[in-house]
């Protein structure tokens, strides 16, 4: 449901232009309930990868490792009852009629936008999103903040979104840039998690100290530099998976969108009425040809 709420969200904007005017009302509704669900995620992906460590850890640590464990699932069901809140509302309650009722009522926001070929809006509108990734991109080096990690998976989900949306047009070139851009999307997303994963930790050790063992805390600490090896590894992973991205992939995609657009009809012109032969006044006053 998280990554049907991104995908409805990323469609909403890409196509803005040819969607009824409400239709950003609904997809600010969407962050609203995308937001509810990641919290949950977020979770689940840390007590996944602890799980994961258990048994590369000694009996001793094994044993640590339980209140950690014990303090991230009691998040996990406060976070969880969060989300039933927020999908048990009366917002939410008004947000489903109300998105079904946009898409069958289908008002464009422009005079005629649905005459437009989806061939002749998909170059422009993929174009804008790959160069605004790359801007990104060409940016980002081992020092970059994580911040700018994070901000280039966004544009990269984005993208990626607005890719698969012409799948069924474009075929095998897309689905290139596509897998290229995955491999990219997962190192970011191993760096986001471990970076999360991190900051959770140092806020457990600030915050829930009552609720964890010495042990634990230390064990926090060894957990917390695993973590940061993760990321290490992403960033130095990054710049070859990024490469891989532009040059040939891109430009055999490229080509292809240009070579699908459709001629833009001629406008209709009527044909003008043959000119009536010139009259001329004779000296008499009377008309004659």
């Amino acid at each position: 449901m998280r990554v049907a709420a991104r995908r409805l969200r990323a469609a909403l904007s890409l196509f803005a232009d040819y969607l009824p005017l409400n239709a950003q009302r609904m997809r600010e509704e969407l962050g609203w309930v995308a937001g509810a669900l990641g919290a949950v995620r977020d979770l689940d992906v840390q007590i996944a990868q602890l799980e994961d460590w258990r048994p590369e850890l000694t009996a001793e640590e094994r044993e640590q490792l339980d209140p950690l464990i014990a303090v991230l699932t009691d998040r996990r069901a406060a976070a969880r009852d969060e989300m039933l809140a927020v999908l048990d509302s009366h917002r939410y309650d008004r947000l489903v009629p109300a998105f079904t009722s946009m898409l069958r009522r289908g008002t464009a926001a422009g005079p005629a936008s649905g005459d437009v070929p989806a061939v002749n809006v998909a170059p422009d509108l993929l174009e804008q999103r790959y160069r605004r990734f790359r801007k990104h991109g060409d940016r980002i080096t081992a020092a970059s903040p994580p911040e700018a990690y994070h901000e280039l998976r966004i544009r990269g989900k984005r993208l990626r979104y607005a890719l698969e949306f012409f799948t069924d047009i474009y075929g095998k070139p897309l689905r290139a840039v596509v897998e290229s851009l995955v491999a990219v999307q997962d190192v970011l997303g191993t760096h986001q998690d471990a970076t999360v994963a991190v900051e959770h930790l140092r806020e457990l050790s600030a915050t829930a100290s009552d609720k964890l063992p010495g042990e634990t805390i230390f064990l926090m600490g060894r957990l917390a530099e695993r973590y940061a090896v993760q990321a290490a590894d992403a960033r130095a992973a990054f710049p070859r998976a990024y490469g891989k991205l532009g040059g040939k992939t891109w430009k055999t995609l490229r080509r292809r969108l240009e070579h699908g657009r459709l001629p833009s009809p001629s406008p209709v012109t009527e044909t003008p009425p043959e000119p009536a032969d010139p009259v001329t006044i004779q000296p008499d006053g009377h008309g004659g040809q």
